[in-house]
This record gives structure tokens, C-alpha cells and sequence, in this order.
């Protein structure tokens, strides 16, 4: 099973930071495997996972760590 999550920043500079972010919080086991990219201003992260409820915590916690680093984001810059 495989889920892709696709998120659009302003500028480049905040994409490799959200990303660079979510590399080291990253945790894979046995049963998901996580690639996490960049290209010019797009964070891609791709999951691939054995079942469907592995598949699902590990996008919920992506998701959530995503709206973290926006949150932040938006904070600083408030």
C-alpha cells in the first residue's frame, strides 16, 4: 500500500526546511518505508507501508508533524 502527500510552500527555502524537519523526525520500521523530497518549492513525501492501519499512523503522524512545522512557520513570521 502506498499514500503520497504533496505539499505546496511559498518559496524553496521553506520546503527544504519542512523537509529537512520531517528527515529527522522520521521514524521507519520494518513495515513503512518513507521517502521524503523536494522539488523547487514542493515537499513530496511518499509512505509505503504492509497494511492498511500502519499505512494510515504513519500518514496521521506526517500530517500532523506537517501542520506543526506551518503552524510554526506561521508563528515566527506573525
Amino acid at each position: 500500500m502506498e499514500a503520497v502527500i504533496k505539499v505546496k510552500f511559498e518559496d524553496r527555502k521553506e520546503a527544504l526546511k519542512a523537509c529537512k524537519t520531517l528527515k529527522e523526525g522520521a521514524m521507519e520500521d520494518i513495515k513503512t518505508k518513507l521517502e521524503i523530497k523536494t522539488l523547487d518549492n514542493l515537499l513530496e513525501v511518499k509512505i509505503q507501508a504492509e497494511s492498511i492501519s500502519a499505512l494510515r499512523a504513519v500518514v496521521n503522524s506526517v500530517i500532523r508533524d506537517l501542520k506543526t512545522i506551518i503552524e510554526i512557520k506561521e508563528a515566527l513570521n506573525g
